[in-house]
């Protein structure tokens, strides 16, 4: 349960759990920009029948997937906040809602769970059994097709281990390196020492109310940059420890961002840290985000959705659903133009094909496919492949015929 929600003793000292990671810039911002860039991509559920693909925009299962998950949840918040569960904690749940609760029910809507409450996940004969913990005491019971689990990394296939438990010590070590920043200007920019007196107080009042007065008067914001004043002679100031500039204290900081992102699978410039990105790279970087960062978090959502969400005669049908990430993946305006160019000139797509993708309305006349005149068949002799030859000679005996 210690590796699902965190917690583990780190070097630092620290019990570092979810809830304190996420306190923290670089693994706040890393969450952030995958579950909200996943969970913002269309999910369709579409149906291959032959070599088309009907759209499935009418079942109940794509608006829960895209709009509405639950009566107070959107698809968008629910979906991103499964994927932190599973990022984070390692394992994220969902509660889906059938009809008549049956495995051959269609799904019209599902809950997030929190992994706080799961307490084991069993194979009976192969299938999984999950035991989430009641509110108010006890143990729920579920069957196969009433949760669907994400599952993170993991060791044995059945349950999976967080990026926060992973990376604890780089996360503790950011951590302490911040509340040390924290304290250190909050005490305005004065380290730790010892004063010493050769003349030694009276007695214990005498000295436990200088440190008072010292405290009270060269202590927090009140006190910053006042000079010490002290009577008498033989007064002596040392130092402990270092100040931010002798223990380099942002160049620390900033190495921790690129190590904690790892655990991520997010180059840099994506947790903030933009020190080695320009525009020459940007763009690539983003194509690698989507290919390397997201691609397996979507493989793994279709998958379940595959899994547990369709019915099995859903799936006997050849439904599905998959991300539509091609809107991430477009450049530039002048650069989707040139594209559209080549794909209409190929006959690849039609007019109306290239209009949808930027949102505008069909034309009238818009749907049919073109190819250049000039364009010959291999090896260029201008003649008839056989193909042709055998799909011109049908149109001519059926012209004959009429």
């Amino acid at each position: 349960m210690a590796a699902i929600l965190g917690g583990t003793q780190t070097a630092a000292g620290k019990h570092i759990t979810v809830d304190a990671a996420m306190r923290c810039s670089v693994p706040f911002v890393c969450t952030s920009v995958i579950t909200e860039t996943l969970a913002s991509m269309p999910l369709p559920v579409r149906r291959k029948v032959g070599r088309e693909t009907q759209d499935q925009s009418k079942l109940r299962l794509n608006r829960a997937l895209n709009r509405i998950a639950n009566p107070g949840q959107t698809a968008q918040m629910a979906r991103k906040t499964a994927t932190h569960h599973a990022l984070n904690y390692g394992n994220g749940f969902l509660r889906l809602i059938r009809e008549n609760d049956k495995p051959e029910g269609e799904v019209t809507g599902f809950y997030v769970l929190h992994p706080s409450t799961f307490k084991q996940k069993n194979l009976v004969a192969g299938v999984p059994e999950y035991v989430f913990a009641k509110a108010g005491g006890g143990e729920d019971k579920f069957a196969n097709h009433q949760i669907a689990h994400l599952v993170g990394f993991s060791d044995d296939g059945i349950t999976g281990i967080g990026a926060v438990e992973l990376g604890r010590e780089p996360i503790a070590q950011l951590l302490a390196i911040e509340r040390y920043a924290s304290t250190f200007f909050a005490r305005g920019g004065m380290v730790a020492g010892m004063i010493t007196k050769s003349i030694p107080f009276g007695n214990e009042e005498a000295r436990k109310q200088f440190r008072e007065d010292i405290e009270k008067t060269y202590e927090g914001e009140q006190g910053y940059h006042k000079k010490l004043i002290v009577e008498g002679g033989n007064w002596d100031y040392k130092t402990f420890g270092s100040n931010p500039t002798e223990s380099q204290l942002v160049s620390a900081r900033q190495s921790m961002t690129p190590e904690i992102a790892r655990y991520y699978r997010l180059t840099p410039h994506l947790a903030g840290d933009l020190s080695r990105a320009h525009f020459n790279n940007v763009e690539h970087l983003w194509i690698e985000f989507i290919n390397v960062t997201l691609d397996p978090l979507m493989k793994a959502w279709e998958q379940e959705i595959f899994r547990v969400f369709l019915t099995p005669k859903q799936q006997d049908q050849d439904f599905y659903a998959k991300h539509t990430a091609s809107s991430f993946l477009r450049g530039d305006f002048e650069a989707r133009i040139r594209g559209y160019a080549t794909l209409l000139q190929n006959g690849v797509t039609s007019i109306n094909q290239c209009r949808a993708l930027e949102d505008w309305d069909p034309v009238e006349g818009g749907d049919a496919h073109h190819i250049q005149l000039n364009m010959q068949t291999v090896p260029g002799t201008g003649a008839a492949t056989a193909s042709e030859t055998a799909t011109l000679m049908k149109i001519s005996s059926g012209a004959a015929a009429r």
